[in-house]
């Protein structure tokens, strides 16, 4: 009772004080007016409709609320308040915990252990990691690689409580550690034993109220990746050590009570020469906790480059791998997630330094044909015409890597256009790999798991056309002693094709036809000529047979791949090329495709003949000039028999993209106002696809409108903002913020 009693009167002090703060402000003459002319903020415009529309007031609300006088210091009192007397904030990224200390959210999901949806990203991640280590070792490097352990990991007993995740009880780094098992580094440095030892009666190595560590816990870091380099863990030199830092980078109390720190981020330094002659040069890749371990980095190499980056190597600063004795990585525990190793850029650059243990070339006349795909085994090349994301065929039975040798598949692919390929490990989980593809040759690496054979499930891209893959070679990297002879392993794998059937390969187009994947056969359209839908992307396949009602076997039809309602083509100079597929039954000799005018009779582009060799099913072609302008549709035929043919049931243009980029100012150009009418050319593109802006986004529509007016062509306004964003993003590879 009477401690219920202190604390009414406490909190009864505190409301008096925060009452009577504004004249006690006022008889210092403290000045908390708003400074509307340098915020640029100004009160929403009154008019005689503004009584009664809801978001008027909503408008002011906002506007009092970022300019009333008080604002700043009670929201500063508020937020004391929430930490220190009821232990807990609002401010999001915060985790309070027991005792004063606080984490960051990302610190609390590794802590919740439920990362299992991340397996086989993280699988990925080891198998690429043991590639990197056997090729950077193949050039006669050496790759050091070690995660900083979250703060929640060190110093769980003052997290408080957090429900974890006991289906699962497994975070990214309980994930990595069990597929390096299966893919063992020998440049890997386990640091969370070393640092819970260490924190046994010393100084604390994380701050209270800190992200990272401070040098205290950086130099548990630093001796511990000395001791991976001179190959020993014991009689090692002690690196010096200052205390400079001793609370961590990353100030959590002062964000929470809305102070903003300085960016600490400088993503590029040089260091050195500053150890001993005889010390080693390095190039380092890190994140935050980098930075309290460069001093004792400094005693290891005599000269390195500290890089912060998310992609490895870096896409913007060059560095030079070739002039280094070591690459070290440096990843917190919380940032596994947002680490993109860049494996066809390394291979590339170090193929022709590494020692190969041998190169031997895969038969192509092997692949197998999934779905929706046509393969023309040529003697050369494998010509591969695909319909887009449903399209897929197989690399069967390709020897894997083993104790002994590490293999890894090149691929050697030829496109006419930028796209994504998606290669699938058949494993148990299956593991994917995503590769870009541009114009032109692109070479690719894939790391071969520890398995006997494995085979590849291959999408060739996410649009329509033609690929050519011009070679598959089988990389060997291995340590190759005096006395070894590569032949031999050519001989094993000679054996291994031999046993997989592959002396006398079906050199026959191939092709099989299915509906989403599902390996039957595309069945003839019903006579009210319903769609046949890709489960996929959506995207209705619609055919009219004009021959027949029913088609037949015997009886040739055409089905063509629609594009997304209300598309826009983005317009080069005064016109556009376009990928046009689809599939075929019966004796086709040629396919022949033109533009009309969408419900109209009106011809745009005259028929045009798209692919003069349609082969096993699969037709694709490009057709070109199609002028500015709005809306269209597609019909295809075939040339020998015009009765034969197929139309696209969704209009689409030609004209001007525009992407939205940034934070709420340009997220709120479409969902704010309905006071304007889009113009009927004027359509949005976000994640959910194609759609009409209506009345919906004042900003958005004036813009567009304007723009069709000036132009008369369609416009497609790109949605791609995010509230709240920063102007830092978190992956310097090209997705997150």
């Amino acid at each position: 009772i009477d401690f219920n009693l202190t604390m009414k009167k406490i909190f009864s002090l505190i409301f008096v004080l925060l009452l009577l703060a504004p004249a006690a402000m006022w008889s210092i003459d403290y000045d908390f007016e708003p400074q509307v002319e340098r915020m640029g903020l100004k009160p929403p415009r009154f008019n005689g409709r503004a009584l009664f529309d809801h978001e008027y007031f909503l408008a002011f609300d906002q506007y009092f609320n970022d300019n009333f006088s008080m604002r700043s210091p009670l929201l500063l009192a508020k937020r004391w308040l929430d930490f220190r007397i009821f232990q807990m904030t609002e401010v999001s990224g915060i985790h309070v915990g027991t005792n004063g200390w606080l984490y960051n959210r990302q610190s609390i999901e590794n802590y919740r252990k439920a990362a299992c949806d991340r397996m086989p990203d993280i699988r990925r991640l080891a198998l690429e990691l043991h590639a990197i280590e056997k090729l950077v070792e193949a050039t006669g490097r050496r790759f050091i690689f070690t995660v900083v352990p979250s703060k929640s990991t060190i110093y769980p007993e003052h997290v408080g409580f957090v429900p974890k995740n006991t289906a699962c009880n497994r975070s990214q780094y309980d994930l990595l550690l069990e597929a390096i098992r299966t893919h063992p580094l020998k440049g890997f440095v386990k640091l969370e034993k070393l640092l819970q030892d260490s924190k046994i009666g010393h100084a604390l190595l994380y701050g209270k109220t800190s992200t990272h560590w401070n040098d205290l816990g950086a130099r548990v870091a630093a001796e511990a990746i000395w001791a991976q380099i001179i190959g020993g863990d014991g009689g090692i030199q002690r690196l010096e050590y200052d205390g400079r830092n001793e609370n961590g980078g990353g100030d959590l109390a002062r964000r929470m009570m809305g102070f903003f720190a300085a960016v600490e981020d400088i993503p590029l330094t040089h260091y050195g020469p500053l150890a001993s002659p005889e010390s080693y040069s390095a190039i380092v890749y890190g994140d935050g906790y980098i930075r309290n371990l460069i001093p004792y980095l400094r005693q290891i190499f005599s000269r390195f480059e500290v890089i912060r980056t998310d992609s490895i190597p870096s896409r913007q600063y060059g560095e030079n791998w070739h002039a280094s004795d070591f690459i070290l990585l440096e990843r917190a525990e919380s940032g596994l997630a947002s680490m993109r190793l860049e494996i066809d850029r390394i291979f590339s650059a170090f193929e022709a330094e590494a020692r190969i243990g041998g190169r031997y070339l895969l038969d192509l006349k092997n692949s197998v044909p999934g779905a929706n795909v046509s393969l023309n085994k040529n003697a050369e090349y494998l010509e591969v015409k695909s319909v887009g994301q449903r399209s897929s065929f197989k690399l069967p039975d390709i020897p894997a890597s083993n104790d002994r040798i590490f293999r890894v598949l090149k691929l050697t692919v030829e496109a006419l256009h930028p796209d994504m390929m998606t290669l699938e490990y058949m494993t148990s989980p299956a593991l994917a790999a995503v590769k870009s593809l541009k114009p032109g040759i692109t070479t690719l690496y894939l790391p071969l798991p520890f398995q006997e054979l494995i085979s590849l499930n291959i999408h060739p891209g996410n649009k329509a056309g033609v690929l050519i893959f011009k070679s598959a070679e089988i990389l060997d990297l291995t340590e190759i002693s005096d006395d070894s002879d590569p032949g031999q392993e050519k001989i094993l794998f000679a054996q291994t094709d031999k046993k997989n059937g592959a002396e006398t390969p079906d050199t026959k187009p191939e092709t099989v036809l299915s509906e989403s994947g599902s390996g039957q056969e595309i069945s003839a359209l019903k006579s009210n000529d319903e769609p046949v839908t890709d489960s996929k992307t959506a995207a209705p396949i619609y055919s009219t047979v004009l021959k027949s009602n029913k088609a037949s076997t015997t009886e040739p039809f055409l089905a063509v791949t629609d594009f997304e309602n209300g598309r826009i083509f983005q317009r080069k100079g005064q016109s556009a090329a376009i990928v046009v597929s689809g599939t075929y039954r019966g004796r086709i000799e040629a396919v022949e495709a033109r533009v009309v005018r969408y419900n109209h009779a009106e011809e745009i582009v005259p028929w045009t003949v798209i692919d003069p060799s349609p082969q096993n099913g699969i037709f694709v072609g490009e057709l070109s000039g199609i002028p500015q302008g709005g809306w269209y549709s597609i019909q295809v035929r075939s040339q020998t028999d015009h009765t034969v043919v197929a139309e696209g049931k969704h209009k689409w243009g030609v004209g001007m993209l525009i992407a939205g980029l940034g934070q709420s100012n340009m997220k709120e150009w479409f969902f704010t106002g309905k006071d304007l009418k889009a113009h009927s050319l004027l359509r949005k593109f976000n994640d959910k696809g194609w759609s009409k802006l209506d009345r919906t986004g004042n900003a958005a529509i004036a813009f567009g409108n304007r723009l069709i007016e000036r132009l008369g062509i369609p416009v497609g306004l790109l949605d791609f903002s995010v509230n709240g964003s920063g102007l830092r993003k978190e992956a310097d590879w090209g997705t997150g913020f």
